[in-house]
């Protein structure tokens, strides 16, 4: 792996099930920092370019901010994958968002003892049904996470590709 960064590979239908084990092994094992990424996100690796680079170097210059979301754009609709209720200044390295994604995103190891467990869980809406007004396993998450106090921020200067597989 580039950068000497351990790979915990994970799938399966119950994604958010994966994904909260590997993080838990992660943190178990003595990790810094977690750093998620989807099978259909687009980055740079490159020398002087890599993506994880930059924002582990965001990290370290910004000692205060628990999580890091790099820009990445829906699937088809183009916009993009994240929400803020703040003011956002489109030339700040970071912006405060309150939701964003998994595709390639950084966190403090530490942030994910300020959140109750589980972390990701997915809720029908009041209608016991799974179409609009259902809440989502990484919705769920931002939501904890916003409850929790969690600083977190999304870097505009790391944007990432998001795969749209057509037949």
């Amino acid at each position: 792996m580039p950068l000497q960064v351990p790979l915990l590979r994970g799938e399966g239908a119950f994604w958010h099930q994966t994904i909260e084990r590997a993080i838990e092994k992660a943190i178990k094992e003595g990790a810094d920092y977690v750093l998620t990424f989807d099978y259909d996100v687009v980055f740079d690796a490159k020398h002087g370019q890599n993506d994880i680079a930059k924002l582990v170097c965001l990290m370290e210059d910004n000692p205060d901010v628990d999580c890091i979301v790099s820009a990445q754009m829906k699937r088809e609709k183009g916009a993009l994958l994240a929400t803020s209720d703040k003011e956002i200044k489109l030339l700040d390295a970071l912006v405060p968002i309150t939701q964003g994604h998994f595709g390639l995103t950084i966190f403090k190891a530490s942030a994910f003892t300020k959140i109750p467990k589980p972390w990701l869980r997915d809720w029908p809406n009041d209608n016991g049904e799974w179409g609009e007004n259902r809440i989502d396993a990484d919705i769920f998450f931002w939501q904890q996470a916003v409850k929790a106090g969690l600083d977190i921020r999304m870097s505009l200067d790391v944007m990432v590709g998001h795969l749209e597989l057509v037949v």
